[in-house]
């Protein structure tokens, strides 16, 4: 499978030192952009895992009836907002790939199968998501790097 090529790239170099892993937080990123994360295990400056984000934009095109038209709005949401995302106007996804010793590997979401992960809305606030963290507990998903030893991703 050949890693989706997107719009913009954005990449950082950051050493860990913590061997215990860590919750990404992903929020307002640019879409269509893949984020490069270069993790060196060793605490060298020398990359041991890349970590490729890659980010996809999905939009609706949801909107209101005016005078017997579908009119499109520029809001983020059009009513409360769940996780199937019925009322959001753009879902974002993202798709995870890990590069080791020059071998690329493809995050597997074990949860709902397949190697795309749902990324929950931003919090604008709760008459949109009245409980954002019980909304953001359904985009927690089990993964897996085929290939890739557990303990060399998440060590």
């Amino acid at each position: 499978m050949r890693r989706p090529q997107a719009a913009t790239s954005h990449s950082w170099r950051t050493t860990f030192r913590s061997r215990t892993p860590k919750a990404v937080r992903i929020s307002s990123i640019s879409f269509e952009a893949r984020y490069d994360i270069h993790v060196s295990t060793s605490g060298s400056s020398a990359a041991d895992l890349v970590f490729f984000l890659s980010i996809h934009d999905h939009r609706q095109g949801l909107g209101g009836e005016c005078g017997g038209t579908k009119t499109a709005v520029p809001l983020i949401n059009i009513g409360p907002v769940d996780p199937t995302g019925a009322n959001l106007n753009v879902l974002q996804s993202y798709t995870v790939e890990v590069m080791r010793n020059g071998n690329a590997q493809w995050a597997e979401n074990l949860t709902s199968s397949g190697v795309s992960f749902n990324k929950p809305a931003d919090n604008i606030g709760n008459k949109s998501i009245a409980d954002y963290e019980a909304y953001a507990a359904h985009f927690i998903y089990e993964i897996q790097f085929r290939g890739v030893p557990r303990r060399d991703v998440c060590s």
